[in-house]
């Protein structure tokens, strides 16, 4: 661990138990602590943690601290809104992730959220977005990969909406597929859910593992987990979490998190190397990882892939003319006439040949020509990464 990261660590681990930091060590400058702050949204955390001892460093930064400060309120009063909204129509939601976590937080701007996340049931996914376009917010995909809807409003809030809170190749899926048979109706709500804590818990071990072998998580996602264990420990069934991890084979994952977790950040003296190994990794990557680094992983999908001229050809052929599932979710029209289905691939086609085309003839060029031995590498490297987080 290198001394920057180190003192970063202190930081956090200084104001989220409310004490004074250590002075600053030699050679490390107020630019390197901000900008690897930045890097992992830690900003407010270390710009309180820092300002306890240093008037100039609260000074110099007051505006990135202010600025954050703002984006939480406003996050916070469009999260009220749509509550407010969706529950005046009658849809059932379920505000998920840093909306539930920051209020743990010793204050929730310390939480830096990059969008609000809302769980509704698929039967209600075209009724939300026409609600959300009449709240000002501006449709602007539906992402296939995660399955979520995304939207923006006045260039600060972005917004997600999800039918399902994990996808079905997700370790984890099967669970939370039928989450609302857990859900509970929140205090003085009729249509606003939470879930069990448990649930909770899990679903947030699960995302950090996603992120940690797809490309990186930052320090971040660490505070969240050990806050859940320091807040909820004495209500949380760790039991049947631990078998349940077990039983998706995600065990050994979840015990290198917490004993990174309570290292960095609790009252635990000693780390496994296994441990150790996984924080080192977590240090190196910014809040989601770098995009070289999930590039890389992504390659390890081609192993085994028919990389024939057929099979390329179709390859083409279907991301361009989607099935109605797909379709319907891109043209809301489909949802009421679904016979459009053929005048909205051709449509969709012009689309792809004006603004995608490059993309197209990349991804293209990539599937015909994949070299060899990268894909070997990639695919060991998938395979030590797994084993670093702990993953079988």
């Amino acid at each position: 661990m290198k001394e920057l990261e180190r003192y970063i660590i202190s930081l956090v681990k200084s104001e989220l138990n409310d004490k004074s930091p250590v002075p600053l060590p030699d050679g490390i400058t107020y630019d390197d602590i901000m900008s690897f702050a930045s890097r992992n949204k830690l900003d407010n955390i270390v710009y309180r943690s820092l300002s306890r001892i240093y008037d100039d460093f609260a000074d110099k930064y007051c505006t990135v601290f202010d600025q954050t400060i703002m984006v939480e309120a406003v996050q916070q009063l469009e999260l009220d809104a749509v509550i407010e909204m969706f529950s005046e129509n009658r849809i059932s939601h379920l505000p998920m992730k840093g909306s539930i976590l920051k209020n743990m937080y010793p204050m929730p701007d310390m939480r830096q959220q990059g969008d609000i996340d809302i769980l509704v049931h698929k039967k209600d996914l075209i009724k939300g977005r026409e609600l959300l376009i009449g709240l000002g917010y501006t449709f602007k995909e539906h992402d296939a990969y995660e399955g979520h809807d995304v939207f923006y409003k006045d260039k600060i809030i972005c917004l997600e909406l999800h039918g399902d809170m994990l996808k079905p190749a997700d370790r984890g899926f099967k669970r939370y597929h039928d989450i609302w048979g857990r859900a509970y109706k929140r205090e003085g709500s009729e249509y606003c859910y939470g879930i069990p804590k448990e649930d909770i818990y899990i679903f947030m071990m699960l995302h950090l593992i996603k992120h940690l072998t797809e490309g990186g998580a930052g320090i971040r996602m660490l505070i969240d987990i050990w806050l859940m264990d320091e807040k909820w420990g004495h209500e949380l069934n760790y039991k049947s979490i631990e078998k349940y991890a077990s039983k998706i084979g995600v065990l050994k994952a979840f015990n290198n998190i917490r004993e990174i977790a309570d290292f960095w950040f609790g009252n635990s003296q000693v780390i496994s190397s296994s441990a150790e190994k996984l924080g080192e990794y977590i240090l190196n990557s910014d809040i989601y990882g770098s995009k070289d680094e999930k590039h890389f992983i992504e390659y390890s999908r081609y192993e085994g892939m028919d990389r024939s001229a057929w099979a390329r050809f179709k390859n083409a052929f279907f991301r361009v003319f989607k099935r109605y599932n797909l379709m319907r979710k891109e043209y809301d029209v489909l949802n009421k006439y679904p016979w459009l289905l053929p005048i909205m691939w051709v449509h969709r086609l012009f689309r792809i040949v004006f603004t995608q085309r490059e993309k197209i003839t990349d991804t293209h060029a990539e599937y015909a020509g994949i070299d060899k031995e990268k894909l070997e590498a990639a695919i060991e490297y998938n395979k030590q990464l797994k084993a670093l987080v702990g993953v079988e």
